[in-house]
């Protein structure tokens, strides 16, 4: 026959805080009836349900007081005819909400742990999000448009800013570069609210002047040697790109360096290298520097003491793309030896505010007004970096044509202390390097009581092993 038609019950949730299961109890009194069908419908504090099958039982009324009934565990509603405790039938619903509860925390991820590397402003889909939460599209969507997602980072609440139409969501990372690690790690959790910054109006003045250059540092650092035996405890970092031994051919580094403002002043190299030998004599170290085959200059030191030298680089000589760096570690008459190491190095140019792969960083604002172009589309966002874990959009920018088909972007700065602005598409956005659902924990439950919890590396495993299996030996 047709589909029984069903209409709820209690006038408000029955609250539990269960995370695999719980117990609810309603007690009924229906007139002009003998069979009953009743479904129940769990609803998750993020918005999400989950609705049983249908369970239909016969209704058998009998006499019970309201004082013996008000002791139950979990109040609904009941009158002094109340059905008969739970029949068989009622045992499949018990089943399916219980698994549609593992389900939930075991396949899914009530947080989403995100891995990221380079600084900059992060992307993630709505599709993506859906994937690692176990959610749909669509309940996705009304997480974002309702503020129903919390990030942090480090131990601290970060804000996020939602893509158009909920369809993702952007956020920041400062980088978090140290010497254990270069990549960082955000948390979103569905749970609660998000913290929220609201937006910033970023209208610009009719008829204004806009900045469209300014000042860039492009920062180069490989870690591939580690040399803490040779300089411990000297130093804060025992990572370097390479070693040079004087006399032997030079070495090239190829870098890059886009949107280079070809009127401009001079660029600034900064160079950082290392010693790596002491050898007595003075001066016994002398690297050769050229960008793009002209000299720029010389840096000369001793002993294993760092150096760290500045060169003007003309634009002339510079092209916007690759570049290449040569160092050439020179054998000065009266030194007998000589090794040095390549830490890092930096290149400062006026740069063009214009955009690489739809994405433009504008460092703390100096200007008022900027203009930024050389998008592929019109859906361009501007968001302000307030701090390190604080960014907000910029609304009512004004978008127009730039040069060749391409879109611009002309938006109010603050020069209020901020980080800087980061202009971009939904293609340019950086892309997370992982993004992984973690299932939620169960270590509160009751059946998880331990007498005490080893934590260790692997390679300590086989030690702590013993230890647990000495203290599991003498327990009583």
């Amino acid at each position: 026959g047709e589909a029984p038609e069903f209409t709820k019950v209690n006038s408000s949730f029955l609250a539990n805080t269960f995370d695999l299961g719980g117990r609810f109890e309603y007690r009924d009194s229906p007139s002009g009836v003998s069979r009953l069908s009743y479904e129940v419908e769990i609803v998750f504090t993020d918005g999400s349900r989950f609705r049983s099958e249908p369970v239909s039982m016969d209704f058998l009324p009998f006499g019970r007081s309201g004082a013996k009934a008000r002791g139950l565990t979990r109040f609904s509603a009941w009158t002094d005819e109340v059905p008969l405790p739970p029949s068989p039938p009622t045992v499949p619903v018990a089943l399916g909400v219980q698994k549609a509860l593992s389900r939930r925390s075991q396949a899914t991820g009530d947080r989403i742990k995100i891995v990221v590397k380079e600084e900059g402003v992060y992307r993630i889909s709505a599709d993506e999000l859906a994937g690692s939460f176990g959610a749909t599209v669509e309940d996705v969507k009304a997480w974002i448009s309702q503020d129903f997602l919390r990030l942090s980072s480090q131990g601290a609440k970060c804000t996020w800013v939602p893509d158009a139409n909920s369809e993702g969501l952007y956020f920041y990372n400062p980088g978090h570069d140290t010497l254990y690690t270069a990549y960082n790690v955000f948390w979103l959790e569905r749970e609660c609210m998000g913290e929220v910054v609201p937006g910033v109006q970023g209208s610009p003045a009719p008829g204004g002047e806009a900045s469209t250059a300014f000042g860039h540092t492009a920062v180069f650092e490989e870690q591939k040697r580690q040399e803490y035996a040779r300089f411990y405890p000297g130093l804060d970092d025992y990572w370097f790109w390479f070693l040079m031994q004087a006399g032997n051919p030079a070495s090239n580094v190829v870098f890059r360096a886009d949107r280079m403002d070809a009127g401009g002043p001079d660029a600034e190299l900064e160079l950082c290298l290392q010693g790596g030998s002491n050898s007595g004599v003075s001066n016994e170290h002398h690297v050769a520097v050229s960008v793009n085959g002209t000299v720029v200059g010389h840096s000369i030191w001793d002993k294993n003491a760092p150096a760290t030298n500045r060169f003007a680089v003309p634009v002339s000589i510079l092209t916007n793309g690759l570049n290449t760096l040569t160092l050439r570690a020179v054998l000065d008459a009266g030194v007998p030896y000589s090794t040095v190491y390549l830490d890092r190095f930096s290149l400062s140019y006026r740069m063009l505010a214009e955009a690489t792969n739809d994405y433009l960083r504008i460092p703390p604002a100096s200007a008022t007004e900027w203009r930024a172009s050389g998008f592929t589309n019109s859906g361009v966002h501007v968001v302000e970096i307030v701090d390190s874990r604080r960014i907000r959009a910029v609304e009512t920018v004004q978008v127009e044509a730039g040069s060749g088909g391409t879109t611009a972007v002309r938006f109010a700065a603050s020069t209020n202390g901020n980080l800087g602005y980061a202009v971009f598409s939904a293609q340019g956005a950086r892309v997370p390097a992982g993004l992984e659902g973690i299932p939620a924990s169960a270590l509160r439950s009751t059946t998880n009581r331990v007498d005490y919890l080893l934590i260790t590396h692997a390679v300590l495993e086989v030690q702590v092993r013993r230890l647990a299996d000495y203290r599991a030996a003498r327990q009583p």
